[in-house]
Parts: structure tokens; C-alpha cells; sequence
């Protein structure tokens, strides 16, 4: 299974939009949604480990895919194209 994942913080104005992308790709694709907040530890520490400076940060399968709200077709395309490499 595909999993995105959307490294965001409580206050950014563009987290919920982009967190309505994920989810609703998600729905389309049976990808996994994974939601990290980096106002925790492990969201601060994931953030530091892939070089992360802006939110929302958009992660495929643990690599970033795109900062920013994402579009939705191509994030679409992005997880179809991986759960057809499986």
C-alpha cells in the first residue's frame, strides 16, 4: 500500500487545504494517509532527517513528493504509477 504522508503544523493556513488533497487522493487510490505534526517530537525529528523548512510537506512512501498544496491529479498519477510498480 502507498502511503502519503503530510508533515504540516497547527498553524499553517495551507495545511488543512492540502490535508483535504491527501485525503481525498487517498479515498481514490486506497492509499494510506499518514499525518505528522511537527510541533511533536517525532514530526520535528522526520523534518530534520529529510531537510523539511516549509509546510505542507507532502511525502510518498517516506520520500518528499511536493511542498506546498499539492494537485491533485498529479499527486493521483504519483500514487497510481507506484501501486503499479508492486
Amino acid at each position: 500500500m502507498v502511503v502519503i504522508e503530510i508533515l504540516k503544523t497547527r498553524t499553517c493556513p495551507w495545511c488543512p487545504i492540502a490535508t483535504s488533497v491527501v485525503r481525498k487522493v487517498a479515498s481514490e487510490t486506497g492509499a494510506e494517509v499518514v499525518e505528522t505534526y511537527l510541533e511533536t517530537e517525532e514530526g520535528r525529528k522526520k523534518a530534520e532527517r529529510l531537510g523539511v523548512v516549509s509546510v505542507p510537506t507532502i511525502l510518498l512512501d517516506g520520500e518528499v513528493f511536493s511542498v506546498g498544496v499539492p494537485d491533485e491529479e498529479e499527486l493521483k498519477m504519483a500514487v497510481e504509477e507506484r501501486k503499479n510498480e508492486r
